[in-house]
């Protein structure tokens, strides 16, 4: 009878619905420090490391050590050159951080028509991998992660949605909006730290507003550590800071072009010129002083976004 009884028993167990199970697998990327403060890129392996949810411990499915993240991308495919022609093998990787904390609609609006411009013609795969990020009100967002795909970024790019920029119109956010600019450095500079190779990062925005001492007095003093420290991480994960702001308003160009006049200066050449309206290149802490630390540049009141990016 025991054959019986178990055929009976399938026969029940193909009538009853079938259970469907759905679970989500989640990526996590993470940084690894030793006691030095120093970051640890090899020799991690599954069970260096172990994750609990609410205290409870989770299955670990996959384990991808930073080594393999390395792009193969080299200048072999730039016209005229070969990957033995870089010192480093490889194709620079390229960040572009658009600006909507800094920018108004309206430039914010500018700058990414720019960048849609530039994008546009380029070819199908880019030379270099390039990502790409959005800083706001409250955060810095990835919203496409290194690809050589120019239609990825393009698609990216067109669902990037424009918030109004809360902290720009209060001057009370002015040293908020200056540190999380300074922030956002860090952070690109720590995602980028295990990967060989120089990184360009290409701000397109006006970036962090200056800090005067006239304003804030013996307060930034107290910011020299903080924007050293920011450079240092910077220059170790070898990323150059390139600053593109097409444009100043007409009448700040005006402004500008009449004092350094004035002054007997030539308006193209004195870029740190403090022409009075809270320009982010100027005053005793600016965003582009990043640039010249980190061997970049800042390309600002021009209107050919397309050769800013190539100059950079």
């Amino acid at each position: 009878p025991m054959p019986i009884l178990a055929a009976q028993s399938q026969q029940d167990f193909s009538d009853a619905p079938p259970l469907k199970v759905t679970s989500t697998l989640v990526t996590l990327d993470v940084t690894v420090f030793d006691k030095n403060g120093q970051s640890v890129v090899s020799g991690l392996s599954k069970d260096d490391f172990k994750i609990t949810e609410n205290r409870q411990p989770q299955r670990t499915f996959s384990f991808e050590p930073a080594q393999v993240h390395i792009s193969d991308a080299s200048v072999s495919s730039i016209k005229g050159e070969s990957a033995k022609d870089n010192r480093d093998g490889r194709a620079p990787l390229t960040v572009f951080v658009l600006d909507r904390l800094n920018s108004t609609v309206d430039e914010f609006a500018q700058l990414r028509a720019a960048l849609r411009t530039f994008l546009s013609h380029q070819e199908d795969q880019l030379s270099s991998p390039a990502e790409m990020l959005v800083i706001g009100n409250d955060s810095l967002e990835m919203v496409q992660g290194f690809t050589r795909n120019r239609d990825d970024l393009l698609f990216a790019l067109d669902h990037v949605e424009t918030v109004l920029p809360f902290k720009l119109m209060h001057s009370d956010f002015d040293g908020e909006r200056a540190h999380q600019s300074i922030d956002a450095l860090e952070q690109i500079a720590v995602q980028n730290k295990g990967l060989p190779g120089r990184k360009n990062v290409i701000w397109i925005g006006p970036g962090g507003p200056n800090l005067d001492r006239a304003a804030y007095g013996t307060v930034l003093d107290t910011w020299q550590p903080y924007i050293h420290a920011a450079v240092n991480l910077l220059v170790n994960a070898r990323v150059s800071l390139f600053v593109i702001y097409p444009g100043m308003k007409t009448s700040d160009q005006l402004i500008a072009a009449d004092s350094v006049a004035a002054a007997g200066q030539n308006f193209s050449s004195s870029r740190d010129h403090d022409i009075g309206n809270n320009n982010p290149h100027t005053g005793d802490i600016n965003f582009p002083l990043f640039s010249r630390e980190t061997g970049g540049a800042l390309f600002y009141d021009r209107n050919d976004l397309d050769q800013e990016i190539v100059k950079s």
